[in-house]
C-alpha cells in the first residue's frame, strides 16, 4: 500500500490476483465475454503471433 499525504491510499497487486477475484465477480456468462473480447482486440490490434499463442496456451490451461 502507498499511502500519499493528501490521504488517499493506493494498493498495489499483481494483475493475475487482481483479474481472478474479478472473474470471479464477472460469473460465467461475463467469463465468457471477457474471453471474446480479449480474442477481438487481439485481432483488432493485430497482435503479433507470440502474442495470440501464448494467449491460447493460456487457455488451455483453464
Amino acid at each position: 500500500m502507498i499511502q500519499f499525504t493528501s490521504g488517499q491510499n493506493v494498493y498495489v497487486v499483481r494483475f493475475a490476483e487482481f483479474a481472478l477475484g474479478i472473474l470471479i465477480l464477472f460469473g460465467e456468462e461475463g467469463r465468457v465475454e471477457f474471453l471474446k473480447e480479449v480474442g477481438a482486440e487481439m485481432e483488432r490490434i493485430n497482435a503479433r503471433i507470440e502474442h495470440r499463442r501464448a494467449w491460447a496456451d493460456l487457455l488451455r490451461q483453464v
